[in-house]
């Protein structure tokens, strides 16, 4: 059976505006993809920073619909079939709310398809504040252990209470985050598999390790967070390790990439951020963040 994806946010910037950034070549390599051409009827982008298409295709993706403002529609071959994206805009509140429809993704296809639009998402909002973006490069995967660094424009005391308060942990990645602040204390993101962790050690804003639990065919393994502040910034760091080196870890690198993601844009963008938004049935609402799964009313129409 086929994956369908649908994702809503709130941009606050006027749809043309919006629509400029998904339809133009030089907007889409700066927040979305490495290349990209203007193509006329087709949609031609790839590079490292496109799932499975790594070189420029003989064939763009078929342009379905495309009204500057308000709506574009393509095509996107995947390995196993063929899949479409539509985009719908509307203005919301003096800016934009912007729909994604991804339908259709084949089986064979990876599950993280939702982390790369989550991460492609916030990027776009982000480049549309003036706002530093960092991609996924799918060329780098790899098995074993793995680490991924972000800028944040934040001092690391702000960063921290990001990562270890529970009200701020339940905008960015936890259902229901209880925390224990200490070495050998309780690190809960609420998620019922797995369970919680341990706090392995930490330096109070600096360096924060916890336990990463076994999950379906995952082992037990680590999670530590490293921050480093210079001039009112962080540089943030996670590294994910504790498993063999050719154990497939790629499951969780895009996801680890988003949150990060979210973790920076919840910091600088204050009380204001909200992750974007997703049906989620009763099952599957404590598997993501609580500001999520709080706002389903909001979700508009598909």
């Amino acid at each position: 059976m086929a994956k369908n994806h649908h994702i809503q946010l709130h941009l606050n910037h006027l749809p043309a505006a919006v629509f400029r950034s998904l339809a133009q070549a030089g907007e889409l390599r700066a927040w979305f993809c490495e290349h990209a051409e203007d193509a006329g009827e087709q949609m031609r982008f790839w590079g490292r920073y496109t799932p499975l298409a790594p070189e420029r295709p003989e064939g763009g993706r078929k342009i379905h619909a495309l009204v500057p403002g308000s709506r574009l529609q393509f095509d996107w071959e995947m390995p196993g079939g063929a899949s479409q994206v539509d985009i719908r805009l509307k203005p919301d509140e003096g800016g934009t709310r912007l729909s994604l429809d991804h339908r259709d993704i084949p089986d064979e296809f990876p599950f993280w398809m939702e982390d790369f639009w989550f991460l492609s998402l916030e990027n776009l909002r982000r480049h549309l504040d003036h706002k530093v973006v960092d991609r996924f490069d799918f060329s780098a995967i790899r098995t074993g252990p793995y680490s991924h660094s972000v800028e944040v424009a934040a001092p690391p005391d702000a960063v921290w209470r990001g990562l270890t308060e529970p009200q701020a942990l339940e905008r960015w990645i936890a259902s229901r985050a209880e925390i224990e602040l200490k070495a050998g204390g309780k690190f809960s993101y609420g998620w019922p598999i797995p369970g919680p962790v341990k706090i392995l050690d930490l330096d109070p804003g600096r360096r924060l390790s916890t336990q990463w639990a076994s999950w379906e065919h995952e082992p037990a393994s680590v999670v530590a967070w490293e921050l480093e502040g210079s001039g009112g910034r962080t540089f943030l760091t996670v590294v994910h390790s504790g498993f063999a080196e050719d154990f497939d870890s790629s499951g969780t690198q895009v996801g680890w990439l988003n949150f990060m993601n979210w973790l920076r844009s919840s910091v600088e963008y204050g009380p204001g951020w909200t992750p974007p938004l997703v049906r989620l049935s009763e099952e599957m609402q404590p598997y993501y963040p609580a500001a999520i799964a709080e706002s389903q009313g909001e979700l508009g129409e598909y």
